[in-house]
């Protein structure tokens, strides 16, 4: 992230299932510590924790087609009783961390969004607009490169030809000047033969 300017666009295509909460976190931060003008475009699914990442762009897009899915978190976790019911209390603490990062921009209550993240719900993404969860739908408003327009395009094939002619020139200009360095030195290039040679022809 740091080698990428402050000033330009970042877009971010996710097809994701999910992962670690850990680090889904972490890269949610670092995307809203970055100056840049960032657009999350969903291209398949953003499940679980990238869902969450999703959050941290400025624009968030879903294709048609894709799903998201949000839920509870849960763990894996071996110990004792202590243990286990301290892991719990950590994923009531993440869970609220979550909740409120959903809550800045949800259309919906927070009961709402707790009801689903507890039923574990699949959104379409027009149930995903619905709730203030992204801002678009489709990809038909994405920015492409421009086309040059053909008067550019004639301009350039101009010089193209242009320039096929002066390689042309002046490959006939290098072979006229080789025809005459062999003429002018042709004679200069026989051996010359001594008085001895011309006595003994």
């Amino acid at each position: 992230m740091d080698a990428i300017p402050e000033t330009d666009e970042i877009k971010i295509y996710f097809n994701s299932n999910g992962g670690s909460v850990d680090q889904g976190t972490a890269i949610y931060n670092m995307l809203k510590q970055h100056g840049s003008y960032k657009t999350g475009i969903v291209m398949g699914v953003c499940h679980s924790i990238a869902f969450t990442i999703l959050q941290a762009c400025d624009k968030r897009i879903m294709g048609q087609g894709t799903t998201a899915i949000i839920h509870d978190m849960w763990e894996t976790v071996t110990g004792n009783a202590a243990d286990l019911r301290a892991e719990a209390d950590n994923l009531d603490v993440a869970m609220e961390s979550c909740i409120a990062l959903f809550m800045q921009r949800a259309k919906i209550s927070e009961d709402e969004v707790r009801e689903m993240m507890h039923k574990e719900t699949t959104l379409s993404p027009q149930k995903a607009l619905e709730y203030g969860f992204i801002d678009e739908i489709g990809l038909e408003n994405l920015d492409t490169p421009e086309k040059p327009d053909n008067s550019t395009l004639q301009q350039v094939l101009k010089e193209n030809e242009a320039l096929k002619k002066q390689l042309c020139n002046k490959s006939e200009h290098e072979r006229q000047l080789a025809e005459f360095y062999q003429l002018t030195h042709k004679e200069a290039d026989k051996p010359k033969s001594n008085d001895w040679g011309s006595f003994f022809n």
